[in-house]
């Protein structure tokens, strides 16, 4: 525009675009599906604000636009976003317009992000101990020193929805501890050891049964941790679909527990005693499609008294160190059957059967290494079919 002079002013300059700030709820908000979500930010302009609104990205990728108001003229723009049926995550991103001399000056975007919950949900965002049956959604990532959650009901599910656990930050610990309990379910969690303390565990059953560990991911970083645990008398659970990278110690292993699934797993580890584990009286369990990588040691371990297991269409690899094979069964385990499975050791064996009996390995399983495919030792009636 120009003055009276004819000069010309450069308002475009001078008159500077509006500022948020302060967005509201607080980035991990849980609701109540079909609640209303109160959100609100702080608007100013050098001049005056016209119009604030919220982009909402619904679950389904919908975008809804609810326009905030004043009402008490202090600058705070607020709605109730009433459009929460879907459950799951939503992003609010605020934008604030002014129309100045006929100009509109739009801010950048500042977002954040809710989520909602059926009403059948409880909502978790701290460590603790869930005492009560029902179902529980994690809505922020949480971190411990020690143990995380200890779960003292029967008939819980737990979901993180992609949020993560952090535990034993300083002391021996676990994420989920979980004992004498039946019909837990633990699913979708991004699970990191926060320390290098000794004997802690991702997840640790005792004489847990019929429970699911589904679709988690976990790190541990000790030599002396595990990633999953199912211990003493822990039956018929399954444990499937499942991601575990240790930097030291078994990612799977059963102790003295029957009739559990172990399906569709990828588990490495450095560990020489091997990713996947089944020791001391593990019995009748049965392993599918599962893939261990052990660097340092076997991909699959069975040792002492593993007894009746059955093995079907597994991958192992192991690369080096003495006991290094891709399925290494010794000291008394007996009566176990392989099928389909594919055992692979770089530096030393395939398949590795040490003062154990009976076991069957069915056609379909291959063996390759660096030195001798297939080893038995001191192990009567082993049949290769």
């Amino acid at each position: 525009m120009r003055d009276r002079g004819g000069a010309f002013f450069d308002w475009v300059r001078y008159d500077v675009q509006p500022t948020v700030h302060t967005p509201l709820p607080a980035n991990g908000t849980s609701y109540e599906a079909g609640a209303a979500a109160a959100l609100s930010v702080n608007a100013t302009d050098n001049v005056a604000v016209s119009v604030v609104y919220a982009n909402v990205t619904v679950p389904n990728g919908t975008i809804v636009r609810a326009t905030l108001t004043d009402a008490n003229s202090d600058g705070v723009y607020e709605v109730d976003f009433t459009d929460t049926e879907q459950t799951g995550n939503y992003t609010a991103r605020y934008v604030a317009n002014d129309t100045s001399s006929h100009i509109d000056h739009i801010n950048a975007t500042h977002q954040i992000r809710f989520q909602t919950v059926p009403s059948d949900v409880v909502s978790v965002s701290a460590c603790q101990t869930i005492s009560s049956a029902g179902k529980y959604a994690l809505t922020a990532s949480v971190s411990a020193t020690g143990t995380c959650f200890t779960i003292t009901a029967d008939d819980v599910q737990f979901d993180c929805r992609t949020s993560s656990v952090t535990y034993a930050t300083s002391t021996e610990g676990r994420a989920f501890e979980i004992e004498t309990r039946k019909n837990v379910t633990v699913a979708n969690c991004t699970i990191n050891q926060g320390g290098t303390i000794d004997n802690s565990k991702a997840i640790f059953l005792r004489k847990t049964n019929d429970s699911t560990l589904r679709n988690n991911t976990i790190y541990t970083r000790n030599s002396l941790a595990q990633g999953i645990r199912l211990d003493n008398q822990s039956n018929f659970n399954t444990v499937i679909n499942n991601r575990m990278y240790s930097n030291g110690s078994q990612a799977i292993i059963i102790v003295n527990s029957t009739n559990n699934t172990i399906r569709d797993n990828y588990a490495t580890t450095n560990s020489s005693s091997g990713a996947f584990v089944l020791n001391n009286f593990a019995q009748y369990n049965t392993i599918t499609n599962n893939t261990a990588v052990a660097n340092t040691g076997p991909g699959f371990q069975l040792i002492t008294d593993v007894l009746r297991n059955i093995f079907i269409n597994n991958t192992g690899y192991g690369f080096s160190g003495s006991s290094s094979a891709g399925i290494y069964v010794q000291i008394s385990s007996h009566n176990n059957s392989f099928i389909g499975n594919n055992a692979s050791g770089n530096s030393t064996f395939g398949f590795v059967i040490i003062n154990s009996n009976n076991n069957t390995i069915e056609a379909g399983t291959s063996f390759s290494n660096g030195t001798t495919s297939f080893i038995a030792q001191a192990s009567e009636h082993t049949v290769l079919t």
